[in-house]
């Protein structure tokens, strides 16, 4: 930069001519390199990455390798933008060497306000190693009251879809409390009003015969086997019988629905009324 000042001072204009057609070139190429290598890690991270972590441990399930390869690829584009700004900073003059040399790497670091950064990119690399959530997970993040399935985790954020289709863009420093929802059996709870009336033994009757149909019919969805509670209290002076399951997750919603309806249906069919309710707002 200083050069060519000096040169237009001196009115040298072969000399500035022959270097601004150097620079652009220069400049062209190291764009050209740049696309090119961005290109290249797309491909890389699209198709032949999953496929080696695959093969390097067989056990490792989908959604954590399509986790494993969201970080890498961030972490990969992050460093080819760090080499491109580093190469323009140097084909435009700065004393880019002297400027770390002098300050230190972690110091411009914090000097440029990479705090959070950092911050990020660390509890991003443990949030994969200790395989916290992979992608597709339900998770909940308590501290931001957030809840939803994981739809990428990078280098700086993870991204989660909430039920309402809310989508956040969460800062990896900002999880440090997680409910993976998705680890374990979610129980499913049938609470059923008791009418005072009713005939219990005819009604036990037919929960017991129902729970047993359910059982073998939803047996894939199934965690382990029904447990009838039986009579529990229920609010306002009222009875509940209750039947507990415990399904896959992500199934707890839609049997919830399944199970009382098939419930609801076999006692009508028995002419096993329930009771109306006696609250009064």
């Amino acid at each position: 930069m200083n050069n060519w000042i000096n040169q237009i001072l001196r009115q040298e204009w072969d000399t500035i001519a022959i270097d601004t057609l150097a620079f652009i070139l220069t400049f062209a190429m190291i764009t050209a390199i740049f696309i090119l290598a961005k290109k290249a890690i797309g491909i890389i991270f699209k198709n032949r990455y999953n496929s080696r972590i695959s093969l390097i441990n067989k056990k490792t399930s989908p959604q954590r390798i399509e986790t494993i390869n969201n970080l890498m690829h961030n972490a990969a584009t992050y460093a080819l933008y760090f080499i491109y700004a580093y190469a323009l900073l140097k084909l435009l003059g700065f004393p880019v060497e002297t400027l770390i040399a002098s300050a230190g790497i972690v110091g411009v670091a914090f000097g440029l306000g990479a705090q959070n950064f950092v911050k990020d990119l660390l509890n991003g690399i443990f949030i994969i190693t200790e395989n916290q959530f992979e992608t597709g997970d339900v998770v909940t993040i308590p501290q931001e009251g957030i809840t939803g399935t994981v739809l990428s985790t990078g280098v700086r954020t993870t991204t989660v879809k909430a039920a309402n289709g809310d989508i956040y863009y969460i800062p990896n420093s900002y999880i440090t409390i997680v409910n993976n929802q998705s680890r374990q059996a979610m129980r499913v709870l049938i609470d059923l009003p008791l009418d005072d009336d009713m005939d219990l033994n005819l009604f036990k009757e037919v929960i017991g015969k129902i729970t047993r149909e359910i059982k073998g019919e939803f047996a894939e969805y199934l965690t382990q086997e029904p447990s009838i509670t039986g009579m529990i209290r229920g609010e306002y002076q009222t009875f509940m019988y209750r039947i507990t399951f415990y399904v896959k997750n992500g199934e707890q919603y839609r049997l919830n629905s399944v199970f009382y309806e098939r419930y609801f249906i076999a006692l009508q069919e028995h002419n096993i009324q329930f009771p109306i309710s006696t609250f009064t707002p």
